[in-house]
């Protein structure tokens, strides 16, 4: 079976909007009907899809995951071979054309995915029938990413696990656990999400 991909190379920074050197002139938007021009550009926050008027058939999701630039051309083509292995063992693939992005270094937040060099993505975008198949390859993908220096997003990876973000992230994970519970000791504001994400007190 042909493969094929479907990938976006806006050069944009870890929070998904252009650095203001070098901005376009004209749109670069490829959403049909968006109505966006040269002189009220789409950024990417404009693209926030609302489904609450959309049938379930209608409906996609995806995972992120990102990799280090040098890496990534081999890294896309050992992910290849692992989702044609996946539909051969289980019978799923994902049934929409795979995503990519191109972002640049971006060093601003302590969480960034882009802190230690530029990346590029690598996006399965599947609109579910079965959620229970879709959820079993989420799992195994991040397992795939994990075993090949992927850096998760936190709101856009689910199933990401701690072993995930602390060989993500590394001292920068350790010490993002270390601030939330200096400033929240009790864990008043923390979710069950980051609770089992955070790392735990370095031992005495």
């Amino acid at each position: 079976m042909a493969r094929s991909s479907s990938i976006d190379l806006s050069p944009t920074n870890a929070s998904g909007r252009l650095p203001r050197k070098g901005r376009p002139t004209s749109p670069t938007c490829s959403t049909p009907h968006c109505g966006c021009s040269a002189a009220s550009p789409c950024w990417r926050p404009d693209k926030t899809i609302d489904y609450s008027r959309t049938r379930q058939s209608a409906r996609y999701a995806f995972t992120f995951w990102a990799f280090p630039r040098a890496q990534w051309l081999d890294t896309l083509r050992a992910y290849l071979d692992f989702a044609d292995e996946h539909f051969r063992t289980t019978g799923f693939r994902c049934n929409m054309p795979l995503g990519a992005y191109y972002i640049r270094r971006d060093t601003s937040s302590i969480l960034s995915y882009t802190h230690d060099g530029e990346i590029f993505s690598i996006d399965p975008i599947h609109a579910s029938t079965d959620d229970a198949t879709w959820h079993h390859f989420l799992r195994q993908f991040n397992e795939f990413a994990y075993q090949r220096n992927g850096i998760p997003l936190l709101n856009q990876s689910p199933f990401v696990e701690r072993k995930h973000v602390e060989a993500a992230f590394g001292a920068r994970w350790f010490e993002f656990s270390e601030w939330v519970r200096s400033v929240d000791p009790d864990g008043r504001m923390l979710n069950p999400f980051f609770a089992a994400l955070l790392s735990p007190p370095a031992a005495p």
